[in-house]
């Protein structure tokens, strides 16, 4: 009886909490468009979208995408990580911005300094979304050369927990642990009176 209390309980504490995988990777998909075309549905765990962008003389790259999660869902946490940094001689500065749209309204922009911020938290005074919504590439800022990086956005999916769903659960486990409390006082009870007849 412990072992299917425990894989009850194991069970429940790993389905609290599934990642999902890369949902857009450049590498593999292609450079993302500079409109925003692309859908991106995404799961309950962390999404990622892996990408390289920049901006030189030569390379202005914008990478927009839209943002569709089913009913029941809400994105709790967007963080923008960097990586292989190249930089051209004499920049200075170099920055990008992204702002988060929804139903065609601005909600928020994010500006991130290249050059300093490795790891940004996108959007978190508009946390936790749900819905459908945009996020839109905005600037690109430079002085001089400008460069170039690799980006994986994270965005971190969550279920909203249903209260009638969770009460009743909680209802479920009481109930199985009066049961079994129950069986074992009867037991002992039953070994009891067995013991006293021999």
């Amino acid at each position: 009886m412990k072992k299917i209390m425990i894989s009850i309980v194991i069970l429940f504490l790993l389905s609290q909490k599934i990642y999902a995988n890369v949902v857009y990777d450049e590498s593999i998909s292609g450079d993302l468009p500079t409109g925003p075309t692309v859908d991106l549905h995404l799961g309950v765990g962390i999404n990622s979208i892996v990408a390289t962008t920049g901006f030189t003389s030569s390379i202005s790259d914008f990478d927009h995408f839209n943002l569709i999660m089913d009913e029941g869902y809400k994105i709790t946490g967007i963080n923008y990580l960097i990586s292989n940094l190249s930089v051209l001689p004499n920049t200075d500065y170099l920055i990008t911005r992204y702002d988060l749209y929804v139903n065609n309204n601005l909600l928020d922009t994010t500006q991130i300094n290249i050059l300093s911020d490795t790891n940004t938290y996108l959007f978190d005074k508009f946390l936790p979304l749900s819905g459908d919504f945009l996020i839109y590439h905005s600037a690109l800022g430079r002085s001089n050369g400008g460069g170039t990086w690799d980006y994986e956005m994270q965005l971190t999916v969550s279920a909203i927990p249903e209260p009638n769903m969770s009460l009743l659960m909680l209802i479920g486990l009481a109930l199985f642990c009066y049961m079994f409390l129950r069986n074992r006082k009867s037991n002992c009870r039953f070994k009891y009176e067995v013991q006293r007849l021999i």
